[in-house]
């Protein structure tokens, strides 16, 4: 066999094996650090809900998380921020972490800006686990009544080369999964509807009165069917089990 013909078999089976192996799928192992708040809250208008704000680290992770910069973008039109406080995985080392963050919900939203930013730098081991960071509290508002509102995650944004800048220590790669609130609309409130039906006083017909007594009520045959048919449409309203305001 000449060394030509070595060669190309040779190449043929190099070929053969780089096709092989590229269609084998490539389950890397995932080493970042993800940031979540949960993918679906089912929610009603008027509700209060709370967005749990969590971290997982990749198993191949050693260290522990001394410092984090996050913020959790939100809808002011949809969503009213009313408190914030510490998640379990942090609540751990309360006495060893400089949290940025306040319980006072008019902080955040007196300036409207439709963001809550959080921070978390440690002085001493760190975070070594997954769970939940932060917790954020939320009053869906009346309006809009139902649909669904985003809530997305970003990092934390800083002036650059301002105090506890968490985000310039950070030595790993963070990736953020977002959610979503679905919004039903409140049931409707049929109490007054019911009221005004059971109010309907029905009285005598007459072509003209002539016929009842000066201290009756009457009215028209066409009066009374107007009537009764409006009672009607009232009724069908108040007996829809899914009517809503």
């Amino acid at each position: 066999m000449t060394n030509s013909k070595r060669k190309s078999k040779f190449i043929i089976l190099l070929v053969s094996l780089m096709l092989v192996f590229s269609a084998i799928p490539a389950f890397a192992a995932d080493d970042n650090v993800h940031f979540s708040v949960p993918e679906v809250i089912e929610a009603t208008v008027g509700d209060s809900i709370t967005v749990p704000i969590s971290i997982q680290l990749p198993a191949s992770y050693e260290q522990s998380i001394t410092g984090f910069g996050i913020r959790l973008n939100y809808d002011v039109e949809v969503l009213e921020l009313t408190g914030v406080s510490v998640g379990d995985a942090l609540g751990m080392l309360e006495k060893d972490i400089d949290s940025n963050y306040s319980l006072d919900p008019d902080l955040f939203n007196a300036y409207l800006q439709g963001y809550l930013q959080l921070a978390y730098a440690a002085v001493g081991q760190g975070l070594k686990g997954d769970g939940v960071v932060y917790n954020a509290i939320f009053e869906v508002k009346q309006r809009p009544a139902s649909g669904s509102t985003p809530l997305t995650l970003t990092l934390r944004e800083v002036p650059p080369g301002a105090p506890n800048d968490y985000d310039e220590q950070n030595i790993y790669n963070a990736v953020f999964v977002n959610g979503v609130v679905n919004i039903a609309a409140l049931p409707a409130d049929k109490s007054a509807l019911t009221a005004a039906i059971d109010a309907v006083d029905y009285v005598v017909v007459s072509t003209d009165g002539s016929d009842v007594e000066p201290t009756d009520k009457w009215t028209t045959q066409a009066a009374k069917d107007a009537i009764d048919s409006a009672v009607a449409a009232a009724q069908a309203v108040v007996d829809k089990a899914d009517a809503t305001q």
